[in-house]
């Protein structure tokens, strides 16, 4: 059995089923490295050859809850020639990222494979702004944010039953920031301090068996615009994740997902004007153990079910500290410790060329993003949200 065939076998279900990217992820759990979907180009870019000719839209997510509809996007990617010679291109935007990147984003990417090797790059820009004024037309309060993001991976074909991805990136992080009430002005531009890299491997254990094995390390350091401390402040943040899956192919048509997960972030922050902010220093640490299983069944030739439970236990201890005095310091301690078990269907419709998937999740959404940005523990807001993809 070659690595082509071992790649066929778990994508003949992926292709059976729709890849139509955020919705398809969502309605097997999450967390997209362990297993094969187009979604999969925005971390491992090197993939994209596999993913040629097709367009998709997310219609954005329906918060049951609050009734907004954020996280719009979509996405295009084409291949230059039919024999893949010259490689594929891509182009991926969307908008209301999680903090501390809030604000649109547009994604570039080109792959072309060299052998048992395939080469990705990309670029990744998001941009974010908004200003106030109390009373009007005086104490100009005001930010913009930009994040530039350079990225390189490979996928490569190791043996006949093996194959990884390979993935890291460069990003710069930009404030402007303005306070005419307290005369701050600054451009901040912290250059391409932060850094990253990830890899997954794909080892077919049988036929219809292949085990993934995940590994990523980030370091987020730049300047951003913090709510909870009230100004500008310097992130320091060094981000884990790792992790163990499975895909079992019962048959052409089914597909059993199982994975475990083990993501941790810490988080230094500094003010840049103590004077003029609530808190001067803030520490976080974040983690979060996550078991998940998914099953997708194609019942009828233009229909396929999807569902997923999960066991999640995070834990987020936060403290904030202001000092006045060398001896006097005013500080504030959190530590939440909190288990979920989100449940998450899903339905695909498939006509031809068309795919539309649909999912019902009940909890915080999977972003796929890299760095610090996330969906914070505690939100349990209800969400429907819909993809649509045509393959040409």
């Amino acid at each position: 059995m070659t690595r082509r065939s071992l790649a066929i076998m778990i994508l003949l279900l992926v292709a059976s089923t729709s890849l139509a990217t955020t919705a398809r992820v969502r309605s097997l759990g999450g967390q997209s490295d362990y297993y094969e979907d187009d979604s999969s180009v925005q971390r491992w870019y090197g993939a994209l050859v596999d993913y040629p000719n097709r367009a998709h839209l997310d219609a954005g997510d329906w918060n049951h809850d609050t009734g907004d509809i954020e996280g719009t996007g979509g996405g295009l990617h084409v291949q230059f020639d039919r024999a893949g010679k010259w490689g594929t291109a891509a182009m991926h935007f969307g908008d209301d990222l999680p903090e501390p990147d809030p604000g649109g984003w547009i994604r570039l990417l080109y792959a072309r494979r060299f052998g048992k090797i395939a080469l990705g790059a990309t670029f990744r820009g998001t941009s974010y702004s908004q200003a106030a004024s109390d009373p009007p037309d005086q104490n100009l309060l005001g930010e913009s944010r930009f994040v530039h993001d350079l990225g390189l991976g490979a996928r490569w074909d190791l043996s006949d039953r093996v194959y990884a991805d390979l993935a890291a990136e460069i990003r710069e992080g930009e404030v402007d920031y303005y306070d005419n009430a307290n005369g701050i002005v600054v451009e901040d531009d912290g250059g391409f301090d932060s850094w990253g890299a990830r890899a997954r491997v794909f080892h077919g254990l049988h036929d219809r068996v292949a085990a993934v094995y995940r590994l990523e390390w980030y370091h987020d350091q730049r300047p951003i615009s913090d709510a909870t401390m009230n100004g500008l402040v310097d992130m320091d943040a060094k981000i884990f994740r790792g992790g163990l899956g499975f895909n079992v192919l019962v048959d052409p048509d089914n597909l059993v997902v199982v994975s475990i997960d083990f993501d941790r972030n810490e988080e230094n922050r500094n003010a840049q004007f103590p004077f003029y902010v609530d808190w001067d220093y803030g520490w976080r640490q974040w983690w979060r153990l996550d078991v998940r299983v998914g099953v997708e069944s194609r019942v009828l030739p233009w229909l396929t079910l999807r569902g997923a439970a999960s066991y999640r236990r995070t834990v987020d201890e936060q403290v904030y500290s202001y000092t006045w005095t060398s001896d006097y310091e005013e500080r504030v301690y959190t530590y939440d410790l909190g288990v979920e078990v989100p449940v998450v269907l899903g339905v695909g419709v498939h006509f031809g060329s068309f795919d539309a998937d649909f999912v019902f999740n009940d909890r915080a959404l999977f972003d796929v993003n890299t760095g610090a940005a996330r969906r914070d523990f505690g939100e349990g807001d209800t969400y429907t949200s819909l993809t649509l993809r045509y393959s040409f």
